[in-house]
This record gives structure tokens, C-alpha cells and sequence, in this order.
């Protein structure tokens, strides 16, 4: 070593000062270290935009309640598609995946003369629901309790008498939903459902929905 490099050296020990090699050195470790740190933010935010453009995430739409008022029929003791009365539901949704849902829903229909049969469930379903960007179709099956009463009239010489009966078991109901959704809480659409059971029946509604 030269008598130059000598005397740098002692004069970088005596204040204290970084020698010209070693201060090249920890300024290149920094720009790695920089480097690094740049590349693997890359990286992450490069995953988050694929994943985010893979698997869209409507938050405004991760649950919902449906209003549905319409006409039903049931079909127990020979009923026909003739019978038709006032129909309702109430249900309340939610996302599980992006693609099901779960429902509970209360569903009712009768006719509105006194000679009728009513029929009503309160059931679980789990249905697939396809999103676009102003409406969704959607479909579910699941289980639930229904019960039904049928009400008619007995007539004798010189009087009538009412005279009912009820049955209640375990049913599948089975639904469809057609919604258009022209903005972000509110939405329109048609409802279809019934209820596979011993006294089975079948309603459809308009609907309205609130998310």
C-alpha cells in the first residue's frame, strides 16, 4: 500500500470518516437493497391486480331482501292451476362465494274466497347467482317446513257448515330470481317458486329488492 493510502486511511480513523472503499460498498448494499424492495412491490401489486381482475367483488351486493307480492296455486286435493290467489314472500340473502348465496325465505299463497286452500313454507335454500352489470339470474333448491290448510264448505238441507283441515311436513322448495338493478341498493324483478310436498304448490311475484 502506498504511502498516500496510508495516510487517507489514518485520517479517516482519526475523524471518524468512512475510507473510500468501504463507503463504495455500503452505498452499493443500499442501492440493492433499494432494488430489491422496488422489484417485490412490482411483484405484489401485479398479483393483487390479477387476482382482483379474476374474481370481482361486488360489496354493494353481498346480501339483499326481497319484497315478492303476486299470484300462487296449490294443488292439494285435486286443486288446479285454476285456483289462483294472492301470493307473498320475504326472504333475506347473502353471498357466501362469489357465485352462491343462501336464502331464508317465508313464502305464502290462498285464495281469497271462503271456500280455500292455503299454503305456506318458511325454508333454507342454496342457490347459484350469475352477475352482470345491471341485472342477475339466479337459481336455488334447499328444504322447508310448509303447512296447509284447506277450508271448504259443507252444505245440508237447511244449513252449510265450515269444516278444515291441516297437514304440515317437511317440503323442497325450489326457486328462481330475475332482478335488474339500475342502481347501486335498489332493484325490480321476477320471482318464481314452489314447493315439492305432498300438498305442493307454486307462486309467482314481482319482486322488489333492497341491498
Amino acid at each position: 500500500m502506498s504511502l498516500i493510502n496510508i495516510e487517507l486511511l489514518h485520517f479517516c480513523v482519526r475523524y471518524d470518516l468512512k475510507p473510500p472503499i468501504q463507503a463504495i460498498i455500503i452505498e452499493k448494499n443500499k442501492n440493492m437493497k433499494l432494488l430489491k424492495s422496488i422489484l417485490l412491490i412490482s411483484i405484489f401489486k401485479s398479483c393483487l391486480a390479477n387476482a382482483v381482475e379474476s374474481e370481482p367483488c361486488d360489496v354493494s351486493h353481498r346480501w339483499w331482501v326481497n319484497l315478492g307480492m303476486g299470484k300462487g296455486t296449490t294443488f292439494a286435493q285435486g286443486d288446479t292451476l285454476d285456483n289462483f290467489g294472492f301470493a307473498a314472500q320475504l326472504s333475506f340473502n347473502g353471498m357466501i362465494t362469489n357465485n352462491l348465496f343462501v336464502t331464508l325465505e317465508s313464502t305464502g299463497t290462498g285464495r281469497t274466497d271462503n271456500d280455500h286452500t292455503s299454503n305456506g313454507d318458511v325454508g333454507l335454500l342454496l342457490g347459484y347467482k350469475k352477475r352482470h352489470s345491471n341485472w342477475y339470474w339466479s337459481g336455488a333448491v334447499g328444504i322447508s317446513y310448509y303447512k296447509t290448510e284447506i277450508k271448504e264448505r259443507e252444505y245440508g238441507r237447511y244449513y252449510y257448515r265450515y269444516s278444515s283441515e291441516t297437514e304440515e311436513g317437511v317440503g323442497i322448495p325450489v326457486e328462481a330470481q330475475l332482478f335488474w338493478t339500475p342502481v347501486k341498493h335498489f332493484g325490480v324483478g321476477i320471482i318464481g317458486h314452489g314447493v315439492v310436498s305432498q300438498n305442493p304448490y307454486a307462486v309467482a311475484m314481482i319482486g322488489i329488492q333492497v341491498s
